[in-house]
C-alpha cells in the first residue's frame, strides 16, 4: 500500500468508506476523508463520532505503510 493509493481512496467521489487492516490484524475505519492522512511512508488515521462534513478527530492512530495489511471498502 503506497500513500498515493491511500490518497486515491480519500479522494473518491462519492467517497466510499473503507477499513485498514494492519499486520497485527488492527481494524481502523476510515468513514470520511477529512480523518485520514497519507503522506511518504506514513498515514495518520483519526476517529471522530461526528458525522459534520469536517471532522474534529478525537483520537488517532500514526504507523508506517509497511504496517497495512489490506484496505477493504465497507457496504
Amino acid at each position: 500500500m503506497t500513500s498515493e493509493e491511500l490518497n486515491a481512496l480519500k479522494r473518491q467521489r462519492p467517497f466510499r468508506p473503507f477499513v485498514v487492516i494492519t499486520v497485527e490484524d488492527e481494524v481502523h475505519e476510515v468513514m470520511q476523508p477529512g480523518l485520514i492522512l497519507a503522506i511518504g511512508d506514513d498515514v495518520l488515521i483519526g476517529f471522530s463520532d461526528s458525522k459534520d462534513p469536517y471532522p474534529i478527530a478525537k483520537d488517532y492512530v500514526y504507523m508506517g505503510l509497511e504496517h497495512i495489511a489490506r484496505v477493504e471498502a465497507i457496504d
